[in-house]
Formats: C-alpha cells, sequence, structure tokens
C-alpha cells in the first residue's frame, strides 16, 4: 500500500519530522502553545518553480524535459499519442511535387525569421541538407511520408514567425520567441541537419558501401528534426495556457491520490464503456452522473489509461474544486484543444491557423472558444482524424461556477459543447454529480439519447459488492490481525455504493507508513459504530466515519486548548479559498508549522496534500459535512465567524508584512515587465501567506460577521497600507481583483452606519480604478509617482497618503476634477450606451451599424461586435437580469442578442415603418418597448417578436424616447411633438399626460425608481421632473445646459437625475430642488448623446459624437490645483480663434456661446461677453482693436467694445439660418457675412443695416467669407465645392466660380496683397488661386489626412497655416508647397481655426478638444519620423517648471498616446486621459483649455526622487 499523497514531499515530510513532538505533545499538551515558542524553519514543503509563460525562471534551462521533452521519437512503426494513430491520407504519386513543396516552405520560414535568427539557421541547414537528400534518396516512399509532415508542421509555424517580425521586439511572441531560443530544440535542429550533410557530402565510395546503413540512421535523424519542430511549434500554442494539472495522469493527480480501478473493481463498467468508444454508432455524449463517492474519477481514470494505450485519447480535462487552476471552465477548452494538437498533427496546423487569426482566441467566451478552438480546425481536417478518438471531462460539477443555478458561463459551455458535438469527429465522455445545472442540460428532450448516453452509475455499481470486498481484504491485510471476511463484510456493506467510503476507511485504518499498533484500534473503532437509523443510508455511514476519525483526532488525552487548535486548523482547511501550506496556515494563524503539522497528523484520511504542500480535502463530501451542524454535531463548522476570524487574520498579516517598494524596485524609469529579476524578487519579498490574504481578504470579510474589531482593521487597512496593497497586486498582475474586491466591500457595508469608511473604500476603489485603466500600471512605482498626483484633493486616498511623500513632482495649473474613471476612444459616433446589471460590462449602440459590449473596468471588449442591423444603431439596453441585449435601428429593426456572444436570440422584429429610435427591457425580460419616428409605440414578446397589442397612436411626430415603469405596468414615451405620455403597457390607452411644458423636442424620458416620477429632457435645452399619475411639474425646469439634452436618468436610489447634452458636458441634479451636485463634467468633445448610472449609483457612463465612451465618477467634486486667474466660463469646442491687430490678445468663440478675450502672453483671461444664445461660429477683431464681431448659430452678429465688453449696437438681424463665417472690411466701417441660408450679406459696422446683399448665386451653405486688403473684393465659398468672387461695392459676382477641389471648401482667405486666394477643403488639399483669373497658381498641397476646416496666409504673403481634421496645423511655403514649420500636433480633436500673428511669428489654433493653443511659427519642420520612432508626439518643455528643467538634461521630451510622459527615452510620468489636452507639446508655447489653465509639471522640494532614487520618496 502506498503512503497518503497528504505526506509525500521531495524535500521531506513535515509530518514525519516533527513525528517524536507527538507523544511529548501527548504527556505535555501545553508545551507547544507558548507564544514564545520559535517557529521551525527548517520545516519546508516541496521546492518547485513557478515558471511564467511570459518570463521563465532561470532553472527553466537547467531543466529543458520539464518544458519540451528531448526525446527522441519513436520508429515509424511504433505508436505514439504525439503522432497521428492513422490518417486517411495517402502518399502523393509525385515524389518531386512534395520534395518541392517541402523546400519551398522551408525557404519562406527561413525568409521571415530575421526576427529569430536560429531558427532562420537551422531551417537554412535543413534547406542545404534536403537538396542534398533528395538527390541521393532510394526509399522514396518513406522519405516522401516524411516529406508532407514535416511541411505541415513547417507551414502552420510560419505565421507565427512571420507575425514575430511584424510586431516587433517588444511584442507577446517575441517575449514568447525568446524563452523558445533559449531552450527549444533549435540546436538539436542544427545538428542533425549538419550531420546529414556531412553523411551526404561523403566521397562516392563511402556512400555506396554504407548506402544501407545511411538509408535507416538518415531516416531516423528526420524524423528526429520533424519532432523537434513540432516540439518548437507546441511551445508556441502554449500560449492557450493549457492546465497540464488537469490532465488525469499529471503530477497534482499523482499527489492527491488519484488512481485507477483496482483489480477487477468495475471491470463491467468499463466494458461498457469501451463499447461505446468503440461503437462509431453511438451517441457522441456519454454522462456517466453519480453521487458523490461512488468512483466516477477512479472509472475514468482507468478508462484514459486504456484509450491511451489504444491511441484513442484526444484529450482530457479533470477538474478538483481544491486546486484554483482546475476549476475554472473557461480553462478547459484551450487545454483540450492544445492536448488534440499534440494527439494530431493536422489538427495542429489547422489550429495553428486559427490562433494567428484570432491570437487571443483561449481568452474568448467558452462559445467561441469551443467554436474557434475546436469546432473550425476540426472542420477543415475532420477526414484526417482516426475514428472514435475521445475527449474525457472528469467531475464538471466541481467547476467554480456550477454551483451556481443561473451560472451563464457553465450552461453555454455545456450548451455549445452539446450543440456542436454531433457535427464533431470526436466523443466526448463526461462525469458529474447530477448538479441541477449539468441535469438541465443533459437530460433537455432535444440531447437525451440523440446526442447524450446517460448513465447513472449507482445502476451499475449496485453489484460490486464482491470487487469491493476484495479491494478492501488486499488493502487491509498488512494489519495484525487481518480483518475477517466477517468484518470485510460489515465494511463492504456500509460502503454500499459510496466507494469514498472504502477508501478513507483504508487511509484512516492504515497510516501514510504502514500499520501500526493502533491500526487493529481504528478498525475496530469504525465496526463498532452505530447507525442511529433504522433505514440503511450510506451518507450517514459516511458522516458516521468521519465523526469516528473526528472523535480519534481530538480524544480525550489532548489538553482543552490543543483540541481548539485542530479545530481552528480543520476549520481554516476547509474554509480557505483556496489550498494552502502548512507554514501559510502557521503563518496567517500565528502559531507555529510545528502545531499545525501535529494537528493534521491525526485528520491525514481526511486531507491531501499536492505537490507543493497545499493541503485540502480529501473529497468534496468532508466540507460538506462540516457546514452541516445537524451531522456534524460540536465539529460543525459556522462559516460566518470563521470567515470573520480569517478576515481579521488577513488584515493582520497584511500590517505584518506590507510595506512601501516591498521588492525593492531599483529605478521609476522601468517598467515592471523590464525588470530582469522580478519574478524573484516577487518570490523572495511576498510570502504566500501575503499573496493570499492580499487577495482573498474582501470574501472572508463579506461572508463572515463585521464586529467593530474587523471593521476597525478594516479602516485601519485603507488608511495606512492601501498603496501597499496595490503594489502586490500589482506586480502579480492581479490589479484589476482591487477594483473588484473593493467594490464588493463597497455594495455590502451599511453606508449609513459606517460612512466614513464607506467614502475611504470608494476613494480607494476610484483611484485604483483610475491607476488601472490607462497604462499608469505598467510600471507599479508609478501609484506614488504619477497615480497619487492627479488624485483629487478632496479624495480619501490623497488626504491619508500625500503627506508620507516627499521629493516628487507636483501637478500645478490645472484643475483636478471630477474624475475620469476610463475613457475609450472607438471608430465612429457612440450614439447609446448602458451598464449591465451587475456593473460589469457597458453595452453601446453606434453610426457604424454595431453593438459593442465592454469590460467596465479596462474598456476591452469583451466579445466582436455585433453586427446585423443595415443602418446605425440608435439605442440599446440591457435586460434586467444581463442575459440579453436589445437594439433599435434606422433599419427600422429591433433585434435580441446574447452580450457574451454577439449572436442574435430571436429573429428581427419588424413593425414599424420609420426609423426606430428608442427601446427598453420590461423589468421581468418578457417584453421590449420601442419607440419610432413612424409616431408610434409598440411593445413586443420577446420570445415570439409578435406586437402584444395594437401600436400606441397619439404622438403626433417622432417618439425619440421610451422606458418601462419599474412594475412594468406603464410606459413612458417624449416625442418631438414637444410632449411627454404615459401609457398603460397592456392596452396602450394613455393614461397620463401629455405633459406640455417643454418648449422644443423631448429627447430622453426615463422613470424613478419607485415608479412616481418621470424625468425629460429636451432641445429647449432644460431638464424636467413631472408626476407620472397627474402629470404635473414637480421639480424644474433644471437649468444650465447650454444646448440640447440629449439623454436623462435617475440614479438608483432616485435622489439624482443625469443628463448629458449637445453642449459637450454632463451634470447631476438634485431630482427634488434642481441644484447640481455634480459636474458640469467636461472633457467630452462633442454632443453627449447617451447618459446612465451604474447599477450602484457610484458611476456614470457616457457615449459622444466624439467617438469615446467615458466613465465617471459620480460623486467625485474638483479641485483647483495652484494657480491662475483663468475664466470660470470655461471654454468649450473652439470653431474661431483670431490675434488682435498688434497681437497682444486672441479672441475665441466656442460651443459654450460665449466670446472670450484672452491676454496672448498669459493665457489669462480679459473679457467673456455674453449674449449669444446659441454656438459662437466666428469671430474677428477690428482692424484698430477696439471692437469685436461675432456670429452665431442664433442666426444674429454681434459687435462688442473690446475695453468694456459691451454690446455697442443691437444684434444684426436679416440672416434667416445660421451665421457660419463674417469678416471686418479692411477700414474697419463695414461687415461681410455667410450663412446657410446660401447668402452673403454686407453690413454698415455702427448701424447694423444692409449695404450690399444678400448676394446670391450659391446653392449651398456659404461655409466661409473674406474681403481684400484693398475691400473691393469678397471671396466665399460654399458647400457645392466652389469658390466665388464678388464686387464688394456693388454685389455682382465677378468672373465664373473657381472649381477644382472635389469636396466640400471650407476655408478662403485673401492673400496680403490680395492678388491670390488660399483655399482649403474637405478633399484634404489646399489650393491657391488667381483672384482675377480664377486659375490654379499653386498647389493642391497634400499632406493632411482629413478634411482642412482653417487657411489663412501670414502677414507678408510667403506663408501659409492651416488646420486640419487630423488634428494637427501646418505652414506651408506658399509658392511650392513645401512645409516650413510643424507639422504640430497636441490637439486631440479637429483644429476647427487658425490664424497668424500681425508679426508672423506665432499662429493660434481653436480646436473641438476644447483648447485653444499658440505655437510658435518659426520653429521649422517637426522631425517626423522621428515622431512615429518614439510612437509620442514632441512636448514643449514649458511643460516643467524652471526648477524641474534644472535637474534634469530633458535633451527629447516626448508624449505617447497611452498617457506616458517620455523624457530622454525613459517613463518620467503618467498623466490620465483628461489632462492630456493640458500639456504643452513641442512648438506649443500657450495652452488655454477647458479646465481654464496650463498642466504644469513642478517639484516643491529640493530633492527630486525620481528614476534610481525614487525609493526615497515615502516616508512613513
Amino acid at each position: 500500500m502506498s503512503s497518503s499523497p497528504l505526506l509525500r514531499n521531495s524535500r521531506g515530510n513535515p509530518f514525519q519530522r516533527v513525528k517524536h513532538k507527538f507523544q511529548a505533545l501527548r504527556k505535555n499538551p501545553t508545551h507547544l502553545l507558548s507564544p514564545n515558542s520559535p517557529a521551525q524553519t527548517g520545516i519546508s514543503t516541496a521546492n518547485v518553480s513557478n515558471v511564467s509563460n511570459d518570463t521563465p525562471s532561470p532553472e527553466i534551462n537547467q531543466h529543458q524535459d520539464t518544458i519540451v521533452p528531448q526525446h527522441y521519437p519513436p520508429t515509424p512503426n511504433s505508436s505514439s499519442p504525439d503522432s497521428e494513430p492513422s490518417t486517411s491520407e495517402k502518399p502523393r504519386k509525385d515524389w518531386g511535387m512534395v520534395w518541392t513543396g517541402l523546400i519551398t516552405v522551408l525557404r519562406l520560414l527561413e525568409k521571415s525569421a530575421d526576427a529569430c535568427p536560429p531558427l532562420k539557421s537551422a531551417a537554412g541547414g535543413l534547406v542545404a541538407c534536403l537538396d542534398l537528400t533528395q538527390a541521393v534518396a532510394e526509399n522514396k516512399e518513406e522519405y516522401e511520408r516524411l516529406a508532407i509532415e514535416l511541411t505541415g508542421t513547417v507551414e502552420a509555424l510560419t505565421p507565427y514567425v512571420t507575425k514575430l517580425a511584424a510586431e516587433g521586439v517588444s511584442g507577446s511572441l517575441a517575449r514568447i520567441m525568446e524563452w523558445v531560443v533559449q531552450i527549444s530544440p533549435l540546436t538539436s535542429i542544427n545538428a542533425e541537419s549538419l550531420y546529414i550533410r556531412q553523411r551526404q557530402t561523403r566521397g562516392k565510395i563511402v556512400r555506396t558501401i554504407e548506402a544501407d546503413e545511411d538509408q535507416g540512421d538518415i531516416i531516423q535523424r528526420y524524423h528526429r528534426i520533424e519532432s523537434l519542430f513540432r516540439q518548437l511549434q507546441a511551445t508556441l500554442l502554449k500560449n492557450m495556457d493549457p492546465v497540464d494539472d488537469a490532465r488525469y495522469n499529471s503530477g497534482y493527480s499523482t499527489t492527491i491520490g488519484r488512481r485507477g480501478c483496482t483489480i477487477d473493481m468495475h471491470k463491467k463498467i468499463l466494458e461498457d464503456l469501451q463499447a461505446w468508444v468503440s461503437d462509431s454508432k453511438e451517441s457522441k455524449v456519454y454522462w456517466m452522473n453519480g453521487t458523490m463517492g461512488t468512483g466516477k474519477t477512479t472509472i475514468l481514470y482507468s478508462l484514459c489509461e486504456w484509450l491511451e494505450e489504444k491511441k484513442q485519447l484526444g484529450g482530457n480535462y479533470f477538474c478538483s474544486r481544491t486546486s484554483p487552476q482546475c476549476r475554472n471552465v473557461n480553462d478547459i477548452v484551450p487545454s483540450l484543444a492544445y492536448q488534440l494538437s499534440q494527439y494530431s498533427p493536422a489538427f495542429r496546423s489547422t489550429l495553428c491557423k486559427v490562433l494567428e487569426e484570432t491570437p487571443e482566441a483561449g481568452k474568448l467566451d467558452v462559445k467561441r472558444q469551443l467554436a474557434r478552438l475546436i469546432q473550425e480546425p476540426m472542420q477543415v481536417m475532420k477526414t484526417a482524424m482516426p475514428e472514435n478518438v475521445i475527449v474525457v471531462i472528469d467531475a464538471l460539477d466541481e467547476c467554480e461556477d456550477c454551483q451556481y443555478v443561473n451560472s451563464y458561463t457553465f450552461k453555454l459551455f455545456l450548451d455549445t459543447l452539446l450543440k456542436l458535438a454531433a457535427d464533431l469527429p470526436l466523443k466526448f465522455f463526461v462525469s458529474s454529480r447530477p448538479e441541477p445545472v449539468i441535469c438541465e442540460k443533459m437530460l433537455a428532450p432535444r440531447y437525451l439519447y440523440s446526442v447524450v448516453h446517460l448513465h447513472e452509475i449507482e445502476e451499475s455499481i449496485s453489484n460490486l459488492k464482491a470487487d469491493i470486498k476484495k479491494y478492501l481484504t488486499e488493502a487491509l491485510g498488512p494489519i495484525s490481525p487481518p480483518p475477517s471476511p466477517d468484518e470485510v463484510e460489515k465494511l463492504a456493506k456500509r460502503t454500499g455504493k459510496l466507494l469514498i467510503y472504502a477508501e478513507t476507511v483504508v487511509r484512516y485504518i492504515i497510516p501514510p507508513d504502514g500499520p501500526d499498533a493502533n491500526s487493529r484500534n481504528r478498525l475496530q473503532a469504525v465496526l463498532e459504530m452505530v447507525s442511529e437509523s433504522d433505514q440503511y443510508n450510506e451518507l450517514d455511514e459516511l458522516h458516521a466515519l468521519y465523526m469516528v476519525i473526528l472523535s480519534a483526532a481530538v480524544n480525550h488525552e489532548f489538553h482543552g486548548e490543543v483540541v481548539d487548535n485542530i479545530l481552528l486548523i480543520l476549520r481554516t482547511v476547509v474554509c480557505a479559498k483556496e489550498p494552502m501550506t502548512t507554514q501559510m496556515i502557521a503563518s496567517l494563524l500565528g502559531i507555529t508549522e510545528e502545531l499545525v503539522c501535529l494537528s493534521l497528523e491525526p485528520l491525514q484520511s481526511l486531507l491531501q496534500e499536492d505537490p507543493v504542500g497545499l493541503i485540502a480535502p480529501f473529497h468534496a463530501s468532508f466540507p460538506d459535512f462540516l457546514f452541516d451542524k445537524s451531522i456534524s454535531g460540536n465539529f460543525h463548522c459556522e462559516t460566518t465567524s470563521c470567515n470573520e476570524d480569517l478576515a481579521g487574520h488577513c488584515f493582520d498579516i497584511m500590517k505584518k508584512e506590507l510595506k512601501f517598494n516591498i521588492c525593492s524596485l531599483e529605478s521609476s524609469f522601468v517598467f515592471d515587465k523590464d525588470v530582469p529579476d522580478l519574478q524573484e524578487r516577487i518570490a523572495n519579498s511576498v510570502s504566500d501567506t501575503l499573496s493570499y490574504a492580499c487577495r482573498y481578504w474582501g470574501e472572508h470579510l463579506r461572508q463572515g460577521n463585521l464586529t467593530d474589531m474587523v471593521h476597525d482593521k478594516l479602516a485601519d487597512f485603507i488608511t495606512h497600507r492601501l498603496l501597499f496593497w496595490m503594489e502586490v497586486l500589482n506586480l502579480r498582475q492581479h490589479i484589476m481583483k482591487g477594483a473588484e474586491i473593493l467594490g464588493r466591500i463597497q455594495n455590502w457595508l451599511a453606508k449609513d452606519r459606517y460612512s466614513n469608511t464607506w467614502k475611504q473604500i470608494s476613494d480607494a476603489k476610484t483611484f485604483i480604478m483610475c491607476f488601472t485603466c490607462g497604462a499608469c500600471a505598467r510600471s507599479t512605482p508609478h501609484i506614488y509617482i504619477s497615480a497619487l498626483p492627479f488624485c483629487p484633493r478632496t479624495s480619501s486616498v490623497y488626504k491619508n497618503y500625500r503627506s508620507h511623500i516627499q521629493g516628487l513632482t507636483d501637478v500645478k495649473g490645472i484643475t483636478v476634477e471630477q474624475l475620469l474613471i476610463g475613457m475609450w476612444t472607438t471608430t465612429s459616433q457612440i450614439l447609446s450606451v448602458a451598464f449591465s446589471p451587475d456593473s460589469t460590462c457597458i453595452v453601446s449602440g453606434s453610426k457604424d451599424n454595431t453593438i459593442r459590449v465592454w469590460d467596465a473596468h479596462t474598456g476591452d471588449a469583451v466579445t466582436r461586435p455585433f453586427k446585423g442591423h443595415r443602418h446605425m444603431v440608435h439605442s440599446v439596453a440591457f435586460s434586467h437580469d444581463g442575459t440579453y441585449v436589445v437594439s433599435g435601428s434606422v433599419d427600422r429593426t429591433i433585434r435580441v442578442w446574447d452580450p457574451r456572444t454577439g449572436d442574435t436570440v430571436v429573429e428581427p422584429f419588424k413593425g414599424h415603418t420609420d426609423i426606430v429610435c428608442s427601446v427598453a427591457f420590461a423589468p421581468d425580460g418578457t417584453h421590449i418597448v420601442s419607440g419610432s419616428r413612424d409616431h408610434t409605440v409598440r411593445v413586443w414578446n420577446i420570445n415570439t417578436g409578435d406586437v402584444i397589442a395594437e401600436p400606441f397612436t397619439g404622438h403626433s411626430n417622432l417618439v425619440h424616447s421610451v422606458a418601462f415603469s419599474p412594475d412594468g405596468t406603464r410606459i413612458v414615451s417624449g416625442s418631438f411633438d414637444n410632449t411627454v405620455r404615459v401609457w398603460d403597457t397592456y392596452t396602450g390607452e394613455t393614461i397620463a399626460g401629455p405633459f406640455v411644458e417643454h418648449t422644443n423636442w423631448v429627447m430622453s424620458v426615463a422613470f424613478s425608481p419607485d415608479g412616481i416620477h418621470v424625468v425629460s429632457g429636451s432641445k429647449d435645452e432644460t431638464v424636467r421632473v413631472w408626476d407620472t399619475f397627474t402629470g404635473d411639474p414637480v421639480g424644474g425646469p433644471f437649468r444650465g445646459h447650454v444646448g440640447p439634452v440629449f439623454s436623462v436618468a435617475f440614479s438608483p436610489d432616485g435622489a439624482c437625475v443625469v443628463s448629458g447634452s449637445g453642449d459637450e458636458t454632463i451634470r447631476v441634479w438634485n431630482a427634488h430642488t434642481g441644484d447640481t451636485v455634480a459636474g458640469p463634467f467636461k472633457g467630452h468633445t462633442s454632443s453627449v448623446l447617451s447618459v446612465s448610472f451604474s447599477p450602484d449609483g457610484t458611476y456614470i457612463v457616457s457615449g459622444s459624437v466624439d467617438q469615446t465612451i467615458r466613465v465617471w465618477d459620480a460623486h467625485a467634486s474638483y479641485t483647483n490645483i495652484g494657480l491662475p486667474k483663468r475664466s470660470a466660463d470655461a471654454v468649450g469646442s473652439v470653431y474661431s480663434v483670431a490675434f488682435s491687430a498688434e497681437g497682444s490678445h486672441i479672441v475665441s468663440g466656442s460651443s459654450e456661446k460665449i466670446v472670450q478675450v484672452w491676454d496672448a502672453g498669459t493665457g489669462d483671461i480679459v473679457l467673456p461677453l455674453k449674449g449669444h444664445t446659441a454656438q459662437i461660429a466666428s469671430v474677428a477683431f477690428s482692424p484698430d482693436g477696439t471692437s469685436i464681431i461675432s456670429s452665431s448659430h442664433d442666426k444674429t452678429i454681434r459687435i462688442w467694445d473690446t475695453q468694456t465688453g459691451n454690446a455697442v449696437a443691437r444684434p444684426f438681424r436679416g440672416h434667416t439660418c445660421l451665421v457660419l463665417s463674417i469678416a471686418f472690411s479692411p477700414d474697419g466701417t463695414r461687415i461681410v457675412s455667410g450663412s446657410c441660408d446660401k447668402s452673403i450679406r454686407v453690413w454698415d459696422a455702427h448701424t447694423g443695416k444692409t449695404v450690399v446683399g444678400p448676394l446670391k448665386g450659391h446653392t449651398y451653405s456659404v461655409l466661409s467669407v473674406a474681403i481684400s486688403p484693398n475691400g473691393a473684393y469678397i471671396v466665399s465659398c460654399s458647400l457645392e465645392r466652389t469658390i466665388r468672387v464678388w464686387d464688394a461695392h456693388t454685389g455682382d459676382a465677378i468672373g465664373e466660380p473657381f472649381t477644382g477641389h472635389s469636396n466640400v471648401v471650407q476655408s478662403v482667405a485673401f492673400s496680403p496683397d490680395g492678388s491670390s486666394i488660399v483655399s482649403g477643403s474637405h478633399d484634404q488639399t489646399i489650393r491657391i488661386w488667381d483672384t482675377y483669373t480664377g486659375d490654379t497658381i499653386a498647389g493642391p498641397f497634400r499632406g493632411h489626412t482629413g478634411p482642412v476646416f482653417s487657411v489663412a496666409f501670414s502677414p507678408n504673403g510667403t506663408r501659409i497655416v492651416s488646420g486640419s481634421w487630423d488634428q494637427t496645423i501646418r505652414v506651408w511655403n506658399a509658392r511650392t508647397g513645401h512645409i516650413v514649420a510643424g507639422p504640430f500636433k497636441g490637439h486631440t480633436s479637429w483644429v476647427m481655426s487658425v490664424a497668424f500673428s500681425p508679426n508672423g511669428a506665432h499662429i493660434v489654433s481653436g480646436s473641438k478638444d476644447r483648447t485653444i493653443r499658440v505655437w510658435d511659427a518659426l520653429l521649422g519642420p517637426l522631425n517626423e519620423h522621428m515622431d512615429k520612432m518614439s510612437t509620442g508626439i514632441s512636448v514643449s518643455q514649458t511643460l516643467f517648471s524652471p526648477e524641474i528643467r534644472s535637474k534634469l538634461s530633458m535633451e527629447k521630451i516626448t508624449f505617447q498616446k497611452d498617457g506616458w510622459l517620455i523624457v530622454d527615452d525613459v517613463p518620467f510620468l503618467w498623466i490620465p486621459p483628461q489632462y492630456c489636452t493640458d500639456v504643452s507639446y513641442a512648438g506649443n508655447t500657450l495652452v488655454i483649455n477647458a479646465k481654464g489653465a496650463k498642466l504644469l509639471i513642478d517639484s516643491s522640494s529640493f530633492d527630486l526622487f525620481i528614476g534610481k532614487t525614487w525609493s526615497r520618496c515615502y516616508s512613513p
């Protein structure tokens, strides 16, 4: 009898090493309990390297065979799981074609392998020897077969190498290849090739004499080469992260005592299984179900052994709830796919091609995994797969998700497997307990019998009594005296069908080191058990056995405190979130490891130990027993109190072991991935116990009682060790788990009772999410260096930790506000967004016709885009249980999707006769409501797509928004008829309304959580709250937005309303008073079309025309850092800018309806000019600088006094549409304007009267106008792609329209001498025209990659400046079109307006990113190549204070798109995305932005602790 796996250890048995103390403990049970007893550090567990896929430890090179086995392959006639057992492929008749094909693919591999020189050398060397071999080979059939196999392997390998070259040295494949080069068989390939070449180049006589020997030898060496290439390919496939521990015969399997059937036990069952395997007509899925302890795993172990012997085991996965690696359903398919790739070369080749297209296939949802990793490769090579290949999955019920009846992932796995199984050239054998979630799928009528073969094991093992008796007789034979037949009979009867009973009895009676003097006594104790039930019950017998073992373990000889410790340790083992070693248990509980070992020693029959010494229950029935007080009695483990204790112990460990810079990272200038010995540092600095505490304190806390003592420990942890905890999580790549832990604690904690702690946890969660969602997480030191300086001053994180920081940079000159948690840029306008019910995902609908689901924490796409709609998606929503997403589209249809897969679950709902504007789910998920441009509201049955009532009619214009009441009985709708209505869901009758207070279109409506109120947002720029029953206004109108309110929503508690507007902001209002309680949140650079609260009310998601999705902290406030007296009226999207005549001031017009005058040197606000009622389109200074003119979408022109800011005349009215462009005449007496009413007007600047015009001739909107320097001519351009010149005094058109641009002409301007006109167009070009003839005299100038929105001549006429959709400003030579300055990069959205300063030395630009920037026009061309190489934009040194610049050389400064500020090629500081517009770039001398300031990086400390001195920045 082998020893118990609990006692096996490659470096000694800790139990055995302290066994001598057990007798001492019996004599003096208190001597080990002294708090001063030293821990025995000599007791250790197995030393097993923790090998990372990305960064292998140095030990890998010393033990290559553990990673890539270096054995020689079998001869062709032998069988191997690595070679395909049989194949339908026949040797080709054309020998030359086969050999030539192999040489071709090898040469392609050689050509592609520049990024991996050893592989390049191996491929080239093999080509050389193949040329020789082809010429002399006689055994052509054998060579041909080898050539075919080698060709397939090399073809599959080549795409990886090609991708390696494309992605460069920093990509994921490069890291894998670096490992491959160190440990791979490339050296062996070269050696084998060299040997073959040497044999083939001998003299002719020698070759003739040794020909027979050569044939066999060379063939064998080609076999080796093919095997070595296959190993290389397998190394690359390891990127799928297969779980090796889950194999039936893994090292983990051995150490937990997993084994096959003993002797003849289960012989009949195995014979039946083998018959199923061999019958190709049998069902594709064999499901063996049975209760715990019935021997399912033992049977499947034997089946796998038999299948492997028969070369029919394609793959196997043995789940285990005690192993974190073996209990995740998401790991099953990648592991099986990897094993299948090792079983079949044909499958391996096709799988590699799939991974080339979808490298992340192993990380997709389980449905996509099965489709991409199993189904697709099998479809390609199904004829090459032998018959009756079996895939085995054992103990499926032990996956984590199986315990949840509503587990979506688990159900999806089973459902997809059963659907696909029928068409796959594989059979699947699955075993499990009959858990409800499994039975629901397996017993479904559509699968049972046709796909699933049901085997209830209890029925098969009812007659195994003889085999059980035989097993017990042999296993207990070493006892002296051995058990009698009657005793064996009793034990067998008690075993019944629960084989775990027999195994546990044997483990208990015979210790791991063999029978001892007490074995017979233990047998007798078991035999003397008396069942309390008159009726035979196998579970009662098992529970009675557990009671006997536990009673013996804590017998009366032990001191009471010793018993308490035994039970404490036992309960720790069963309540732990993952198995722990004896050392971890001792450390966590604060006791000695000897005591842990002694306490566990009598429990060895109930527990097991894995290769690294992790202790876990031997069988899942044991924890179930302990958790049920009715059967475990005094041994009951009360989970609430146990978890409370464990949470406290976790806090104690973190208090003891967490510290600043725990891994002694030397420099903040090095990313974590570039620290060469990081894994070794982590292993040495972060104990296993600390790692456990950091990951699981939250789970223990939530599952326990929150006593005052535990609460105090929680508060102390958040206040003093939060950042240290983040270090550990980030270094171990678990940082996202930190946000999840805090989020769950925040939801669980009683906010009213622990308001301060709740606030601190909320702030901590926000801080972690900000750190995690950006690239800052690439460097752990930047928790302190970058994340903390950008933390709001009102955050408890800043208050708790900033005082401990010294010698770091300070962030000044900006407003740290609203804390944008995350920002994700997409490729299309976002029309609708919504959170999932669990807050983990965000769904979006876009103008590009797609729906996407995003991870709410990272911004990663959860699935591929959902495609099906033929036009833009106006509206999306999650069902209340998160299982569906509904969408409404311009294509007039409604679709329902599975959010995890992107598949539609029903046919599109059709019935609306026009655009579907809005959709929503009923609370119970059974119905969908929709609103349409056909003026109707419809309610649909989600299962059938049928309309449940006639369309609801009453609105006289399109229905733009609909929503269900919380109880589902009512529907609210908002319409472009300016009204709100409430309807009966089932009859369609109007039961309230119409509510008629809005004066323009109602864009959005929503019910309050209690159903009493409705909120509406309107194009009239207001938000209103209504009583749903009476229609009376109960709040509002809420005023503050200066654009249409496109979206509104209530907070989950009903206390607040969030709104998103065309003014590009988000506001949060008190739902009762209308006071602004948060915001306005600014950052979007275009209209905010959709907003929504997260279900817990802590976050707001917004979607915008600017193609971004942003997540905001709903409760964050803002703090001004440092600085200057910038405008309280923030800059909106800037549409027009201009310098004053002397160059000292800048005027701007923006979406905020305000004209603003700025100091051109400091950026300080000089004047805000208010009066327009819509966004400003164009502004200009008068030639003498005394006046400013502005035009607006409100159809007016205004003139302002630059000294007082007062309007000097009434608004000029006359245009019937938006006034898009204006200009002063050279003498300042007249003003010219162009409008979307297609006309041009000339006004008297003093009276406002029209003196010329309207000038008509353009057939579309006039976008830009200018007056010649002599005042004689006007130039204009229009949407119809033409330019026209007019007589400024008569209004007559001069000559024919100028044509040449192939798209809209957006901007025109005269040269200083009036002889030329410059134009910028949406065709991305700039042209210069002769004013008098209309001929093109220069251009088109090409360089911009998007529409050119603004152009202007320099004062001397030699240069032209342009601003573009591509976010750049360029300066051109007016004659040659060569770039003479720029391209200036820094704006993060379209550049709408540009102008030269009067002296030509500077350029001002205005952008939709809400910034105004001033540039050095004389800087010269920027090195675009350098920008591309650095993947960043050159940054101005004015970003840094003189103090900082004096401490650093700063020869090269770039700002990367991911937020990293790179100084002299090292990461200096990470800047959050919301502050990108605050950065001053190369050539950028001034920034005026939406926050009213420019980011300044400063240092108030004499010493600057960054780089190699960063570790001095923290003081306790």
